[in-house]
């Protein structure tokens, strides 16, 4: 009896068959939901730009250890903080993008403001401003002339403190102090993870001081309508450096009438 004829089972014919079965494999329920998934796009990165510039009187002369206050125009309830280092130069980096007003302060110079700063990834803001020299007594008054103004709202004012390019910061005294003089300073510590908090704030003008050891001080102005983020970003003191006289005085912490608690908020 004969055989029926057979084609002969070739390794491209097996290739194939296997295939298929791997094509049908894929196609069983559960393993398009499978699929998806795997080929799901991972969660985008937030684009973070940098802002950075120089504070000088004029060519030969930079000023060094000015306070730069950085708000976003919209959602202004954080603020960043850092101070010009060597060669008048300051960065604030791990921005969003958007439109921030700036302020310059420094003992000795009138105020510096510069508004509507644009930042857009994948750009840098590149500022230049130039500080006017002005006497102690003239800087006193120019702040006793802006609108005062006050409210009842309690606040608070919690962030963190590092090192400009590198670690968190403990130990570095914050005191916040109204400008209406109504009212004690607020002073707290960073803890080891440079995050501090206060609060018990009331809405009006406050003058925030940030002094670390090694560091250059930071003094500023800063105006609390809400509940506020502070991100303070601390330059290394040049060995060159001369502080003020102003601030070489320490920051004095009035002491509790006996029996009461300080009013001094424990960092987180």
């Amino acid at each position: 009896m004969r055989r029926p004829h057979q084609e002969p089972v070739t390794r491209g014919a097996r290739r194939r068959a296997f295939c298929c079965l791997i094509a049908a494999a894929s196609l069983a329920p559960g393993s398009v939901e499978s699929l998806d998934q795997s080929a799901a796009p991972a969660p985008a990165r937030p684009r973070l730009s940098r802002l950075q510039g120089t504070a000088s009187v004029d060519r030969q002369t930079d000023v060094i250890g000015a306070t730069v206050v950085a708000r976003p125009r919209e959602g202004a309830t954080r603020l960043y903080l850092t101070s010009t280092g060597e060669d008048g130069v300051f960065q604030i980096a791990g921005l969003p993008d958007g439109a921030y007003d700036l302020r310059l302060e420094r003992e000795g110079f009138e105020t510096l403001i510069k508004e509507d700063v644009g930042l857009k990834f994948p750009f840098r803001a590149v500022v230049e401003v130039t500080m006017r020299r002005v006497g102690l007594a003239a800087q006193l008054a120019a702040r006793n002339a802006r609108e005062e103004s006050s409210g009842e709202a309690v606040l608070s004012l919690e962030g963190s403190v590092v090192e400009l390019g590198g670690e968190p910061l403990g130990e570095v005294e914050l005191r916040l102090s109204p400008l209406d003089g109504e009212a004690d300073p607020f002073f707290v510590e960073s803890a080891e993870d440079g995050r501090f908090a206060l609060a018990g704030l009331t809405s009006g003008r406050w003058e925030v001081v940030v002094k670390g050891v090694g560091y250059l001080p930071m003094r500023a102005e800063v105006r609390l309508d809400a509940p506020t983020e502070l991100r303070a970003f601390l330059v290394r003191q040049p060995a060159d450096y001369i502080p003020s006289p102003r601030e070489l005085m320490l920051l004095e912490e009035p002491l509790p009438p006996a029996g009461l608690e300080p009013f001094a908020i424990v960092p987180r």
